[in-house]
C-alpha cells in the first residue's frame, strides 16, 4: 500500500478525511501531535518549542528562523522515519515539502471556500462568521509566509500535488472514496527504487538533525552513493568544524563515509576582521 499525505488549511475537514481514509484503507493515521511528541522525546527538546516552530506566526520579536530550523530539523527527522513505514496516512505540517523523489506517496490537497470554513470555525468556538473569516484569512497568510520563509515553497499551489479536492464541489464522502481508490493504483505502490529513495531522504534528515547544533544553516544531501555535507565557517575554524562534523557522523547508524565541504563564511569573516 502507498503513503498518503493530506494537506489542508484550517477548517477544510482535512483531518476528518484523513481519519476516514486511514480506516477505509487499513492504514495508520499520523498527525502532527504524534510527530512532535516523538521528536521531543528522541532529541530531548521541548514539545512546545517544536509546536511553536511550525504554528506560531513569524513576527519581528517572535521565534527566529534560525531557532525554527533547529526545532524543525528534529520534527522532520522524526516524520521521515514514519514515511519508511507502509500504509500511512499523514495529515499535518510540512509533509508535502519533504517528499520529492518518493513516488509511492499520494500527495493530496484539500480546499474549501472561505464561507464554509468560517461557518465551521464559528460553530466550534462560538464566534460570528465574520470574525471567523478574519481569523482564517490571518492564519492562511501567516502560514503561507512561514512556509515560504522556511522552505521557499508554496504549499497551497495545487501543481505540487497529485490531486486537489474542493470540498463543496464534492462531498467529504466523495473525497474519502476518491483518495482511497486512487491510493490503490499501481503508480502509488512501493517499488525498489522508490523505497531506496525514501531511505536516502530519511538518512539526510536524520543526519541534518544530528548536525544542526554545529551549524543551523548546514546542508545535507544524498548523491549517488553517499552523503555530501556543506557548512560555512571562518577560515581559521575550518579544521575544527570538519572534525566536529566527522565525530558526529560516526555516531549515526548507516551514515557511512560522507564528503564534507567547508566554505569560508565571507560575511562572518568580514565581521570578525572589523572587530
Amino acid at each position: 500500500m502507498s503513503i498518503i499525505t493530506i494537506n489542508n488549511r484550517p477548517c477544510c475537514r482535512g483531518r476528518d478525511i484523513a481519519a476516514e481514509v486511514a480506516a477505509k484503507t487499513g492504514s495508520e493515521l499520523v498527525i502532527s501531535e504524534q510527530i512532535t511528541a516523538l521528536a521531543a522525546g528522541e532529541y530531548h527538546v521541548s514539545p512546545e518549542k517544536i509546536k511553536n516552530s511550525y504554528e506560531s506566526p513569524p513576527t519581528l520579536f517572535g521565534m527566529s528562523l534560525e531557532e525554527r530550523h533547529r526545532y524543525l530539523a528534529c520534527y522532520e527527522a522524526a516524520l521521515m522515519r514514519f514515511f519508511l513505514r507502509d500504509n500511512i496516512v499523514y495529515c499535518g505540517f510540512v509533509g508535502r515539502v519533504l517528499l520529492e523523489g518518493i513516488s509511492h506517496v499520494l500527495k493530496t490537497y484539500i480546499i474549501s471556500n472561505l464561507e464554509d470554513r468560517a461557518r465551521i470555525r464559528a460553530s466550534r468556538i462560538n464566534i460570528s462568521d465574520k470574525a471567523a473569516e478574519k481569523q482564517l484569512i490571518k492564519e492562511d497568510n501567516s502560514h503561507k509566509k512561514l512556509i515560504k520563509a522556511l522552505y521557499n515553497f508554496e504549499d497551497d499551489d495545487p501543481k505540487h500535488y497529485d490531486m486537489a479536492l474542493n470540498i463543496g464541489q464534492i462531498t467529504v464522502e466523495d473525497a474519502i472514496e476518491i483518495i482511497s481508490m486512487t491510493s490503490k493504483g499501481r503508480r502509488f505502490q512501493p517499488m525498489t527504487y522508490s523505497i531506496a529513495a525514501a531511505h536516502n531522504i530519511e538518512l539526510v534528515y536524520r543526519v541534518r538533525a544530528a548536525l544542526i547544533h554545529i551549524d543551523p544553516d548546514i546542508s545535507v544531501r544524498y548523491e549517488c552513493s553517499g552523503l555530501i555535507i556543506h557548512s560555512r565557517a571562518l577560515q581559521s575554524e575550518t579544521q575544527k568544524r570538519t572534525a566536529a562534523i566527522k565525530a558526529q557522523i560516526e555516531t549515526i547508524a548507516d551514515a557511512g563515509e560522507a564528503e564534507i565541504v567547508i566554505t569560508e563564511d565571507f560575511f562572518k569573516q568580514i565581521s570578525s576582521t572589523l572587530r
